[in-house]
């Protein structure tokens, strides 16, 4: 008698090989709304910088206020990520990332009066909180769902994320030339929203909330209880700074990359080029480390993979940037979307059962973006007082040899544990 993992014949389906798991219908459903999802939360973000000089313009605002347009939802993106686990208790993991797309949405599409300084400004808070919310769930919903597999599941959803983003740079300007107006540029990234509210509103319907039950006398480590963030965990710090320092350099290099190669002359386009490169090669990255993750529990090689490639590609742009720079860029871009995909992943690593993956994540997400939000500012600033980028690409450099460092400690063996009294 075969079992129930196997077809009739004795073989293996393909989802088993390639999931480690027979997906029923409603799990491949949950699967493509988790990717509609996550293609959402960049291009509400990537979409401003193409036609930021043109806001800026029409609006008459200075380039450090029109800057903020990207900063307020990378800071909103740590200070509400520490709320979604609160509001996944309350409402459900699924109805809480249905919420936050649904604002997203909304957000967006209020772009449309977006020559309202105020409004503006209100969208791109919302957008970080709608953002963050998901962004901090994703991991509990990919563990409770796809446990046996989760590393590949997040490697799919982490390249959509970038493809999202990519999406958004690539489409912005031709959407803008076809309609001469940013502001409709910018609100028709609700159509995605939509589309994305559409399908994971019928994930909610033909599955029941996943309402996080711990009882409140667990505790993390021992110390801080199961029903709240892992404060006092020292791992659950470590993995927040490390996520930081990962979302640092993804920052950083998105700010930065392109008036870096302007200042050695290259034009808008050509440098705006280099920076598709370096966002195609993140993909790249990531669909290399889901495959190379399901080979072995162990994340450190993969680490250790992501790290030095990141470090040849910042060190050579710092040292030699007129060298063959696409292949900086290219192998810059696949270490630093490796290094994205694994950060998403250790929290599922370290954590026993979704509901603690849920609060680490919520932990690991707001602490990891605020740090974040220091990249382009640190960098711009350490550009004005050195008079160069030569300086700023050592310190990413600089970051990337610590976090390998660390990287040698993350051992397959060590968890979050939740002890009940």
């Amino acid at each position: 008698m075969t079992s129930q993992s196997e077809d009739s014949d004795g073989s293996r389906s393909f989802s088993e090989v390639l999931f480690g798991q027979r997906v029923t219908k409603p799990h491949a459903f949950v699967l493509v709304g988790l990717l509609v999802v996550a293609l959402n939360l960049r291009p509400a973000i990537a979409s401003i910088s193409p036609v930021l000089e043109q806001i800026r313009v029409d609006l008459g605002l200075s380039y450090g206020i029109v800057s903020l347009l990207t900063m307020l939802p990378t800071i909103c993106m740590g200070v509400f990520a520490f709320s979604a686990a609160p509001i996944a208790q309350r409402f459900g993991q699924e109805r809480a990332v249905l919420y936050a797309v649904v604002l997203i949405g909304l957000a967006t599409f209020t772009r449309l009066a977006g020559k309202h300084v105020s409004i503006l400004f209100a969208t791109a808070i919302f957008v970080g909180i709608g953002i963050a919310l998901i962004q901090a769930l994703l991991p509990a919903l990919v563990d409770r769902y796809f446990a046996n597999n989760a590393d590949l599941v997040t490697g799919l959803y982490t390249t959509s994320l970038i493809g999202g983003a990519a999406l958004a740079a690539a489409g912005t300007v031709p959407i803008y030339q076809m309609f001469g107006s940013w502001p409709i540029a910018l609100a028709s990234w609700s159509l995605l929203a939509g589309a994305a509210a559409i399908i994971w509103k019928l994930v909610v319907r033909k599955r029941p909330a996943t309402v996080d039950r711990t009882d409140d006398s667990g505790v993390v480590e021992g110390e801080v209880s199961a029903t709240q963030l892992p404060w006092r965990s020292r791992w659950a710090w470590i993995l927040s700074i490390f996520y930081g320092g990962s979302a640092f350099l993804y920052f950083a290099t998105l700010t930065w990359l392109a008036p870096f190669y302007q200042t050695l002359g290259w034009s808008e386009e050509l440098s705006g080029f280099l920076l598709t490169v370096f966002t195609v090669a993140e993909i790249v990255g990531t669909l290399g480390v889901a495959f190379l993750t399901s080979l072995t529990s162990d994340r450190r090689p993969a680490l250790v993979l992501t790290l030095v490639l990141c470090v040849i590609g910042f060190g050579a742009m710092a040292a030699i940037p007129l060298a063959n720079p696409w292949v900086w860029a290219a192998i810059a871009g696949i270490g630093v979307g490796g290094l994205f995909d694994l950060t998403l992943l250790l929290p599922i690593d370290y954590a026993p059962t979704p509901e603690v993956t849920g609060k680490l994540s919520s932990m690991v997400v707001g602490i990891g973006y605020l740090l974040s939000a220091l990249g382009p500012i640190v960098i711009g600033r350490l550009r004005s007082v050195s008079n160069g980028y030569e300086i700023p690409f050592i310190l990413l450099v600089g970051i990337c040899v610590v976090m390998l460092i660390v990287s040698l400690w993350i051992r397959p063996d060590k968890t979050i544990k939740t002890v009940q009294n």
